[in-house]
C-alpha cells in the first residue's frame, strides 16, 4: 500500500494528513514523517502502519501530559486519570510516565512537599493527607513530608495557631452582624479546614480574648 497524498492539518501545521490507497487518512507529526523519510509513494505495510500510529499516540500523550504538568503540578496518580480520560492506552501511558519520571518532570515526593508547603496555612494536617490520599499519596510519604516540613522550617505555625489566623481572617470577610449565622459559618469554615472540635473551640476563645467582637455564642 502506497501513499498517495501528504498534507499538512488546517489548523495544526505541525501535523500531516497522509492518504494511502485505500483513502486511508493517517495523522502524524511532521518529526515523525521526516524520521522514517514519509513520501508520496512511499510503500507502508500493515505492520508500519501499526507502528506510525503508536509512535502518534506516544507523542501526542507525552504533548499533552507536559502540557497538563506546565499549567498544574500533579502527582502521578492525577496524571495518570488525565491520560486515561484521555482514552490513551495502559501501554502508551507507563511509557509516558516512566519519561516524565525520567526527566525528573513527575515525582511523587517533591508534588507532596509542594503540596503541604502551599496549603499548611490554610488548613489542618488531617486535612491535607485526605487530600493527598485522593491523589494517590501514600500514607508514608505524605507523614514523611509533613515531618520535613515542619523541621526544616521552625517558623511553621501550630495547628492551633494556623485555626486562630485562618478564623481571625474570615470573620474580617464575613459580613454579618447576626452573632450567631457569624459563629456557625466560621465553625464550619474551620470544620471544612479539617480542624477538630477542640482546636476550633480554643480559636474562638482565643479569637474572643484576643479581638473581641463577641462571636463565640451558642447557636442553641
Amino acid at each position: 500500500m502506497k501513499i498517495i497524498n501528504i498534507t499538512s492539518q488546517k489548523y495544526r501545521s505541525e501535523y500531516l494528513n497522509l492518504t494511502l490507497e485505500d483513502g486511508q487518512i493517517l495523522k502524524i507529526h511532521q518529526s515523525i514523517a521526516q524520521n522514517h523519510n514519509l513520501d508520496v509513494n512511499f510503500e507502508v505495510s500493515l505492520d508500519f502502519l501499526n507502528q506510525l500510529r503508536q509512535e502518534g499516540e506516544l507523542r501526542e500523550a507525552l504533548e499533552y501530559a507536559t502540557l497538563s504538568l506546565n499549567l498544574k503540578d500533579r502527582s502521578v496518580e492525577e496524571l495518570t486519570q488525565k491520560l486515561r480520560g484521555r482514552k490513551f492506552s495502559q501501554r502508551i501511558i507507563h511509557i509516558v510516565l516512566e519519561e516524565l519520571k525520567s526527566r525528573k518532570l513527575l515525582n511523587d515526593a517533591s508534588f507532596t512537599q509542594n503540596y503541604i508547603e502551599s496549603k499548611l496555612s490554610t488548613r489542618a494536617s488531617e486535612r491535607i493527607k485526605e487530600e493527598l490520599a485522593e491523589k494517590g499519596i501514600p500514607e508514608a510519604m505524605v507523614e514523611e513530608a509533613l515531618k520535613n516540613v515542619t523541621e526544616t522550617s521552625p517558623e511553621t505555625p501550630s495547628e492551633e495557631e494556623r485555626a486562630f489566623q485562618i478564623l481571625k481572617k474570615r470573620a474580617q470577610q464575613i459580613k454579618t452582624v447576626d452573632k450567631r449565622a457569624l459563629y456557625r459559618r466560621l465553625y464550619d469554615y474551620l470544620n471544612r479546614r479539617g480542624f477538630d472540635p477542640d482546636t476550633i473551640d480554643n480559636a474562638f476563645k482565643r479569637y474572643k480574648l484576643e479581638i473581641g467582637g463577641g462571636i463565640h455564642e451558642s447557636t442553641e
